[in-house]
């Protein structure tokens, strides 16, 4: 989520009344739906000059967070700022400056805003059995419209709620033992196999002694 603002042309686009309020409406939903109860915290992190360039708070500027560097199509450098800033609070327990829930519309309004740059937070809940998750974002108050020829204090936010990945099961490890090879067997026919020799070498006695008994007989 980005806010649409660059420093300000100084003759196309008027300045900006650093002492007027804004509001920021927030519309949490996913795939279609609202998303309801949704606390939503802002931080007011820098002030805005007339031109629209930023400077960040006492409070915030050991966060580093590079504000003056984003422009509208940086996206990447806006969700970079925005977490730098958020870890910012969240190690030195900075209080938020307003505090608010969604309505069963996924609305959330918040209203008397002084001209700044906010870091918004949305905390994860709970809708019919999953957790969305909201990551921080940065917007400005006021922000340029659309066609870039004014600033308009009542800004509206639709932050990218998804839902919570569940843990995947992971992979049965697997086993590297070396499967043994099972042993050939001869094939079990039911036959006893010792008897065969013995029942050889008996016949072979019997021929021999039948044979020595017969020349016997003829030498008499």
């Amino acid at each position: 989520m980005t806010a649409a603002l660059l420093i300000c042309p100084a003759t196309a686009i008027e300045t900006i009344h650093t002492e007027q309020t804004g509001s920021l409406t927030i519309k949490s939903s996913y795939g279609g739906q609202p998303l309801t109860n949704v606390p939503f915290a802002v931080y007011r992190v820098a002030d805005v000059s007339q031109y629209g360039s930023f400077t960040l708070l006492p409070q915030y500027t050991g966060s580093k967070a590079a504000v003056n560097q984003l422009t509208q199509d940086a996206a990447i450098d806006w969700r970079k700022a925005a977490q730098q800033l958020r870890t910012w609070t969240q190690n030195h327990a900075i209080s938020a400056d307003a505090q608010k829930n969604t309505d069963k519309n996924g609305t959330v309004t918040l209203s008397q805003l002084r001209a700044g740059l906010y870091l918004v937070v949305g905390s994860d809940t709970k809708s019919k059995g999953k957790t969305y998750c909201s990551a921080p974002f940065l917007v400005s108050v006021p922000e340029l419209t659309e066609n870039q020829t004014a600033w308009q204090y009542d800004v509206t936010a639709n932050p990218k709620s998804e839902p919570e990945h569940t843990k995947q099961p992971e992979d049965k490890p697997k086993d590297d033992t070396p499967t043994k090879k099972p042993k050939k067997n001869l094939p079990d026919t039911g036959i006893l196999q010792w008897p065969i020799p013995v029942l050889a070498g008996s016949g072979l006695a019997l021929m021999l002694i039948g044979w020595k008994m017969k020349k016997n007989n003829r030498n008499k």
